[in-house]
C-alpha cells in the first residue's frame, strides 16, 4: 500500500472513530448520565483524535498534494511557478 493510501485510510478511520466517540458522548448526555469522568474523557479523547486526524488531512493536501491539480501545486503555472491559490 502506498504512503498516500495508508495515510488516507488512517485519516478516514480516525474520522469514523471521532464520530463514534461523539455519538457515544451524545447518547450518554441525552439519557441523563451524570457529568462524571466518562463523558469528559470521551470529549477529551475525541478532540485529541480530531487533532491527529486533522494533521493527517493537512499532510495529505499540503504535504503530498492529494486532490490538488498540478496547476495549483505550481507545476508549470507561469513564470513564478505559483498557481492560482498562491498567486
Amino acid at each position: 500500500m502506498s504512503e498516500r493510501r495508508g495515510r488516507a485510510c488512517s485519516h478516514g478511520a480516525l474520522n469514523l472513530i471521532i464520530v463514534g466517540l461523539f455519538v457515544a458522548n451524545l447518547v450518554l448526555r441525552s439519557v441523563g448520565y451524570p457529568p462524571t469522568a466518562l463523558p469528559i474523557t470521551l470529549s477529551a479523547v475525541g478532540v485529541g483524535v480530531l487533532l491527529v486526524s486533522g494533521w493527517f488531512g493537512w499532510e495529505l493536501i499540503y504535504g503530498q498534494g492529494v486532490a490538488v491539480s498540478p496547476r495549483d501545486r505550481g507545476e508549470g503555472a507561469g513564470p513564478e511557478g505559483r498557481g492560482v491559490i498562491g498567486g
